[in-house]
């Protein structure tokens, strides 16, 4: 059915429509189809050239009361649908129009209604209302005023663009950049350091214009190309990082000449009440009861077997676990490359300590598990993945770090200012942190190592002349 039809009982009824509204059904104006009572359109009324043409009012303001039925012989305002926009426009209020004859179609059932022209709601029921003025678009601006908004538009735009561009041009000029000029940083911290060592006495002062990480990656890359290097460890575990060394702990020392490949190695095995030492002497292993636990007359003696003196063994304790030795000035400037890359260098400190009336330069250095190009994150094994950049063989090199890859470490790394040279190092581990995501893990098992160092001029072999234990010289070795 159309809008604006609607069924109808036999009998006499008002018939309710969401379209008509209440509307009387006049039999005499109405067709039966199907056994349904249709009622007619309604024709437009004839206008009378005689009447006098009502001019135009005001409308009325709101009225409190509602508006009185309309005559028995009009029709209840009806909403009539605008079908001729795409949007099917919002109701549009028709005229009542008397009741009249229905033009039917020549086939089928369905009545046909007339258009008829749109008009205003009437004023009061039975008269036409005077239209109403269309409203009056906006006033437009100036000519001046839009130049002005105008401009201010467009400058509002240019501003948001070089802002976003500032945003997206920081992290490309850090990304692009920051290792170059910490490259250079590292050249002018290496010509300071320098300086510094030729003063008779070195105050806080002298270090203030200084950069804290040029300076530590200034040293790191002069101790990676000395090519004779001796460490003394010692090393023990706790379940907390902050804990005293605990009765059980092992003393290392060796030294290697990277060049030839020559090394010496000894180590002292300390528990409550014994002291078990081994000496590596032209790759044999010999050892020492020094408490006569298990001989009666303490003295060196040949190990059943030489692991411990095997090349691929002793070199887990060469160096300290982190820096290299032997590199040539362009190997050394990769390997440095390579760890300003990795990011996991941190350092948060430079100060000035003194050492049994000696000065010193102490770092504070942070080294965490960062994300790498292969996604994964890596703390030690960055160095060793910095290290191939060298162009050498880890293996036969050597190189390796001491610790697991993904974990960190905490360092203070004293420096003897007159040789730019570490002397002193304390490393405890931090935790391991999960490779994908990053998560640091929980961990009861903390490493704790105190390296005290010396770069001899030439290697000198071990003999087992004297059986004095390992000790440090100089610095606190737990």
């Amino acid at each position: 059915m159309q809008p604006n039809e609607q069924r109808a009982s036999d009998d006499d009824q008002n018939v309710n429509s969401p379209y008509l509204g209440e509307m009387q059904i006049d039999h005499e104006n109405t067709r039966t189809a199907g056994g349904y009572a249709v009622p007619m359109p309604l024709p437009a009324p004839v206008a009378d050239e005689t009447a006098t043409v009502a001019q135009p009012v005001e409308p009325p303001a709101p009225a409190s009361t509602p508006l009185q039925p309309a005559p028995q012989s009009w029709a209840q305002p009806t909403q009539a649908f605008n079908y001729n926009t795409p949007e099917m426009a919002q109701p549009q209020m028709t005229a009542p129009q008397p009741t009249g004859p229905t033009m039917w179609p020549q086939s089928g059932m369905q009545s046909v209604q007339t258009p008829q022209p749109v008009q205003q709601p009437t004023q009061q029921f039975g008269g036409p209302m005077a239209e109403l003025p269309a409203l009056a678009p906006p006033p437009a601006a100036p000519k001046k005023q839009r130049r002005h908004v105008l401009r201010w538009t467009l400058l509002a735009i240019a501003t948001l663009l070089v802002v976003a561009g500032a945003v997206v041009a920081v992290p490309l000029l850090r990304a692009g950049n920051s290792v170059a000029d910490q490259e250079k940083t590292i050249t002018t911290s290496t010509k300071q350091l320098q300086a510094l060592g030729k003063q008779q006495t070195i105050t806080a002062a002298n270090l203030t214009g200084i950069d804290k990480s040029g300076a530590f990656m200034s040293v790191f890359k002069t101790a990676s190309q000395q090519q004779n290097v001796q460490t003394t460890w010692d090393v023990y575990t706790t379940a907390k990082a902050v804990s005293g060394r605990p009765d059980q702990y092992n003393l290392y020392r060796s030294t290697i000449d990277y060049h030839s490949k020559k090394f010496n190695f000894e180590e002292n095995s300390h528990d409550t009440n014994s002291l078990y030492q081994t000496r590596c002497v032209d790759g044999k292993e010999y050892i020492y009861d020094a408490k006569g636990l298990f001989s009666a007359a303490p003295a060196w003696q040949a190990a059943s077997d030489s692991t411990a003196c095997n090349f691929t063994s002793a070199k887990s304790h060469f160096n300290d676990g982190l820096n290299t030795g032997g590199l040539s000035g362009t190997q050394a400037a990769a390997f440095i490359h390579g760890l300003l890359v990795s990011k996991t260098i941190n350092v948060n400190d430079m100060s000035l300590v003194s050492q049994k009336g000696k000065q010193y330069i102490r770092f504070d250095v942070t080294i965490t598990p960062h994300k790498q190009s292969n996604k994964e994150y890596q703390g030690l094994q960055a160095f060793l993945t910095a290290f191939g950049a060298t162009g050498q063989n880890a293996t036969s090199y050597p190189y390796n770090f001491y610790g697991q890859g993904n974990q960190g470490v905490h360092l203070l790394y004293y420096v003897d200012p007159t040789t730019q040279l570490p002397v002193y190092a304390q490393m405890t581990s931090t935790p391991t942190v999960d490779s994908k995501t990053g998560k640091q893990q929980k961990t009861t098992a903390y490493t704790h190592r105190f390296i005290e160092y010396a770069f001899p001029a030439k290697l000198a072999p071990n003999t087992l002349d004297g059986n004095a234990p390992i000790t440090f010289a100089t610095w606190p070795e737990k």
